[in-house]
């Protein structure tokens, strides 16, 4: 008797399967050096995506209207209770998502169904960042007889001279003179760092940001482990890299302390920005802030400016302060 033939079913992708696009979409997101978070956060916002598509039947990408992308929006803000700016975001994670299908040659561009598709429209709420006093007194305040205290120094100060992102002080490594375009602090004040998106960026800092560096590269060894080495220039007491929820927390902490209750990384980055803005102009805040285009930093800082501005006038030039007084 013939031995039988083993057989089993396997399914096969369909072309243009969202699952797969996916997939492909966020691998060459990671060859092309997209920070790790930056992918994490795609990648929950298309498992959303395609998640309620199929739910619906909808397998591939030529399945896919632009009333079904109108409807999954909606069911992110009234089923899930996002907030329109977070589902503004994730629409643009879609966005992207089709244009890779069309460069693919999966779909004509003129059926690209995110054509016809709008993003939410939301109220921008602009960040209120404590004044420049405030943040220097609570980093000056810092417990820099351990050196925990010493490393926090180093982050808050780079988060605020540098105007730098959480992620840009975790990319951050220990300085090689022989390396270029490292993500390090040189000795000359000049700082290459991972910014949003993953893009390496050029930032500055000042004598006193470089000198609270050095007093924690002083004590750093404390926390290094030679099982697991690690070039890090900001380490935690394992002596891993130092995660953005940990300079999260510890910005918080710290806050809560000195009274600057709510107090996130964030808002150093938005003092910092704010000042040279007034101070100084757009192009040199945008240079600061690794902002391509000067009309992002005036979009964000601009408001906040002119806020500033109209304080000032009312407070040292009214109009009808004599007449009030006469009456």
């Amino acid at each position: 008797m013939d031995k039988m033939i083993p057989f089993h079913a396997r399914p096969v992708a369909q072309p243009g399967e969202l699952t797969l696009l996916c997939r492909r979409y966020l691998q060459r997101l990671q060859r092309r050096g997209r920070a790790e978070e930056t992918l994490r956060a795609y990648s929950c916002d298309l498992g959303q995506f395609v998640g309620w598509c199929q739910q619906r039947g909808l397998l591939t990408a030529t399945a896919v209207g632009s009333r079904h992308i109108e409807d999954w929006l909606d069911a992110l803000v009234t089923g899930e209770g996002m907030t329109l700016r977070t589902a503004a975001r994730k629409l643009e994670t879609v966005r992207g998502l089709y244009k890779y299908v069309c460069a693919q040659g999966l779909l004509e561009p003129h059926a690209n169904p995110m054509h016809q598709v709008d993003p939410p429209r939301y109220h921008h709420e602009p960040v209120i960042a404590p004044p420049a006093r405030e943040i220097e007194r609570l980093i000056d305040a810092i417990d820099t007889r351990t050196p925990m205290g010493l490393r926090d120094r180093a982050m808050l100060m780079l988060l605020y001279d540098a105007a730098l992102r959480c992620q840009g002080v975790v990319s951050l490594d220990l300085y090689r003179p022989d390396a270029t375009r490292r993500c390090q602090v040189q000795p000359d004040g000049l700082i290459w760092y991972r910014a949003k998106g993953g893009r390496l960026e050029q930032g500055l800092c000042g004598e006193a940001t470089l000198e609270a560096v050095n007093d924690w590269l002083a004590v750093r060894r404390h926390y290094t482990r030679s099982a697991v080495p690690t070039e890090a220039l900001f380490i935690n007491r394992t002596g891993k890299r130092i995660r953005r929820q940990t300079i999260y927390n510890r910005v918080k902490a710290l806050g809560e302390t000195h009274g600057l209750h709510g107090l996130h990384p964030h808002m150093l980055r938005h003092r910092r920005l704010g000042d040279l803005y007034d101070k100084l102009d757009a192009r040199a805040a945008a240079d600061v802030a690794g902002h391509t285009d000067p009309a992002t930093t005036i979009r964000t800082y601009g408001s906040v400016s002119r806020q500033r501005l109209r304080e000032r006038v009312q407070r040292e030039c009214p109009v009808g302060v004599e007449q009030r007084r006469a009456g």
